[in-house]
């Protein structure tokens, strides 16, 4: 479901400089903003970077939601998150569960325009190793792909499976009855689905490549990690790492992606992908049409509390990229 809003007045932030941190060759610049970050400095910095970190050290919700809405005007309601209180309703709680989630892009394994940006912010670290959010660069796993892998997606493309029940995909489409839904999907390219009892059961095919929309640079960037029916890995065997039965994914010719090409995708995301420490207030800017984010387990269950938004870039800062 999208919504609009209006742009807020903009203010120019008092600001150390920026300093650029590298963590296994990731380069993610970083600050330290007094107020709310002029949105054409943090566009030039995503078109040169795709990540971006402010560290705030201050949870503050209205802030938050003031400088998402200084860079979009359109907001995607993701899957069953729960809406932080005194919010506008579009800031959401990030899932509580002490789980490890892939790197994975938002929303790209359905039939809608996926959001330009995920936007973070850390409430309550977690107070024991591990809980961080891991972050992949999209561009550089293009390249890193064996020349046969690469060549099957450009070819062919990527299919998503998947099972919904009305509650998810009431959510997710921003419909309410199955005629709805029905209507929303029939004229969508690459979808084949049927509604049975309430229950909605689509593929869904589309590019496995595309290109950032702040840099132009062509990035390997899919839901593909994360919507696995399972994960057979032998790092992840032994930790609660998502997947979900009812999903499954394949080439977009039909063809099943074996499990030695998602065993190589993994190890490839463990070779270049790098990790954010939270500190509280930190606020994590991400293209989604670049970057790939997931999550780590903590070594124990502990508290960690993170609120998110995702959303398009407003029209007239798209015209200042690339």
């Amino acid at each position: 479901m999208a919504m609009h809003q209006p742009r807020p007045t903009r203010q120019q932030a008092n600001f150390d400089d920026w300093h650029v941190e590298h963590n296994n060759g990731v380069a993610i610049p970083t600050l330290d903003p007094a107020t709310i970050v002029d949105a054409d400095e943090i566009v030039e910095r995503l078109r040169d970077y795709g990540v971006v970190v402010m560290r705030r050290r201050v949870y503050d919700l209205a802030i938050f939601e003031r400088l998402c809405a200084e860079l979009c005007d359109e907001f995607r309601d993701i899957g069953l998150r729960s809406p932080v209180e005194n919010g506008d309703g579009l800031t959401t709680y990030v899932f509580p569960e002490n789980i490890t989630l892939l790197p994975h892009t938002e929303q790209t394994y359905k039939p809608c325009r996926p959001p330009h940006l995920c936007f973070f912010q850390c409430v309550v670290p977690p107070d024991e190793l591990g809980g961080e959010t891991t972050l992949v660069d999209g561009h550089t796993f293009l390249d890193a792909l064996s020349t046969a892998i690469r060549g099957r997606f450009e070819r062919h493309g990527i299919t998503y499976e998947m099972r919904w029940s009305k509650e998810r995909w009431s959510r997710e489409f921003g419909v309410a009855t199955p005629s709805e839904l029905d209507a929303y999907l029939e004229p969508r390219r690459g979808v084949e689905y049927r509604i049975d009892r309430d229950v909605l059961h689509m593929r869904y095919t589309t590019t496995a490549i595309t290109k950032s929309v702040f840099s132009g640079l062509e990035s390997f960037a899919p839901n593909l990690l994360s919507h696995l029916p399972s994960v057979t890995h032998p790092s992840y065997r032994h930790q609660h790492t998502y997947s979900n039965p009812t999903n499954q994914v394949y080439f977009g010719d039909g063809a099943p992606i074996e499990q030695d090409v998602i065993h190589e995708l993994i190890d490839i995301v463990g070779r270049i992908g790098t990790a954010h420490r939270w500190q509280a207030g930190d606020l994590l800017v991400v293209d989604n049409t670049r970057f790939l984010h997931g999550r780590r387990m903590t070594v124990r269950s502990t508290k960690r509390v993170m609120v998110s938004r995702f959303g398009l870039l407003r029209p007239t800062l798209q015209t200042r990229t690339r």
